[in-house]
């Protein structure tokens, strides 16, 4: 973990981190580990996927869930407390390679209303090829006879190689002009995110930290649908559902993200060629 993106908590959260500090129980890890790919996860003390290294090299500083009930603010992170109650977590391994490669999560708000269960895959690559995957399925479901007016977050801060200063990012919409897609990258990786149900109401890309400290300000946070692409810089980038939960009702959200080398399009490699080209053919001119 990076201790430079170490700004996750809220301002009650850091009351929880001086309790930390004076001994109460540590953050509980847990890793999970297909092929040549581990992904490490705080499932209760709201950081959330702070690690996914592949190959030896960590590209994750932090991606999580907020949340908020109701019109206005505040959010809050999937965490125990702020809300939230976290039952637990059963982690399992449905292949024959070493290691857990799932991971099933469930909160519970504090008052009974709701439950959300988070659900990862890992699936590494082939040792040395670079590249993961890890699918994603979160499910809300409302407990009690009545809506619920929800707002669910994702929030995403990647740090491609290990390095913070070198990336850009944009967000793509579907046909209805919805945010669904994410891409990141810079001269040696990239990584893509894909919403595959249902598309986001608002997203934005902005330069960290103000998305995280927007999310834990005490305020209510609508995503300021700035989609980029930005960059370069130490960017992140979040997502923004916005719905009513109807009575005894449940919410599916599928995402499926890949860390993978940075190959550039053959158009570009092609425009590279015929510009090379073109240089030699002036400077042969130039001589002549």
């Amino acid at each position: 973990m990076k201790t430079q993106k170490m700004v996750w908590w809220t301002v009650p959260m850091l009351v929880a981190a001086a309790c930390l500090v004076l001994g109460s129980p540590a953050k509980a890890d847990t890793t999970l580990t297909d092929v040549n790919s581990t992904a490490s996860f705080d499932t209760d003390g709201g950081l959330g996927m702070w690690d996914w290294t592949v190959d030896g090299i960590d590209h994750m500083a932090q991606q999580w869930f907020w949340y908020r009930v109701g019109p206005t603010g505040p959010e809050a992170p999937l965490a125990n407390g702020g809300g939230l109650v976290f039952v637990g977590e059963i982690a399992s391994n449905g292949d024959f390679d070493p290691g857990n490669e799932n991971l099933a999560l469930r909160y519970l708000a504090a008052n009974g209303t709701f439950q959300i269960d988070v659900n990862f895959n890992l699936s590494g690559g082939t040792v040395g090829s670079n590249a993961s995957d890890i699918s994603e399925v979160i499910t809300i479901t409302n407990l009690t006879g009545s809506s619920l007016d929800f707002h669910f977050f994702q929030y995403s801060d990647f740090d491609l190689g290990g390095t913070v200063s070198d990336l850009s990012a944009r967000i793509g919409v579907d046909g209805s002009g919805k945010p669904y897609v994410a891409d990141q990258w810079d001269a040696s990786f990239v990584m893509s995110e894909t919403t595959e149900n249902p598309s986001a109401a608002h997203a934005e890309v902005n330069f960290f930290a103000n998305t995280v400290l927007a999310l834990g300000d005490g305020g209510t946070t609508t995503l300021n649908d700035v989609l980029g692409p930005l960059g370069p810089g130490d960017l992140t980038w979040a997502f923004q559902w916005d719905f009513v939960l109807g009575p005894d009702g449940t919410f599916h959200l599928s995402k499926d993200k890949q860390v993978r080398p940075f190959i550039p399009e053959p158009m570009t490699m092609a425009g590279l060629v015929l510009g090379i080209g073109a240089l030699a053919g002036y400077v042969r001119r130039r001589a002549a």
